[in-house]
């Protein structure tokens, strides 16, 4: 696999599990009645209980998928391949960052700047 085609791969994945995980609101189920409408699918694991087996699971696991390619780590791949230069190692380093921070307990229910807040 190419450098570019590593680099889309893994900009692609860090997106597609952030939008999923902590920008999309409501739930996949119709039978809830809309109680989940205001939370994002992250807040709603474990009904918003922290450092929980599940929480912690659905943190580390995404994040060493996110870090590992072909048993090795993709982000240190994606280091040493762009030479430790700017800017793709500043754009993974960014990426895997973010997933991360989002995950923390203290983010439950935060919006940074009314970013996607109900209005």
């Amino acid at each position: 696999m190419s450098l570019v085609g590593l680099l889309s791969f893994i900009v692609m994945s860090d997106w597609v599990t952030y939008h999923f995980f902590h920008w999309k609101k409501g739930t996949p189920f119709a039978d809830d009645q809309g109680i989940y409408n205001r939370l994002t699918w992250w807040e709603q694991v474990d009904n918003g209980k922290q450092l929980t087996r599940n929480r912690k699971f659905l943190t580390v696991v995404p994040l060493v998928l996110s870090l590992s390619y072909n048993a090795v780590d993709r982000y240190l791949i994606a280091s040493h391949t762009t030479d430790y230069e700017h800017p793709m190692l500043f754009f993974n380093t960014v990426a895997v960052i973010v997933l991360v921070v989002a995950k923390f307990p203290n983010m439950h229910k935060v919006r940074i700047f009314g970013i996607n807040a109900d209005k």
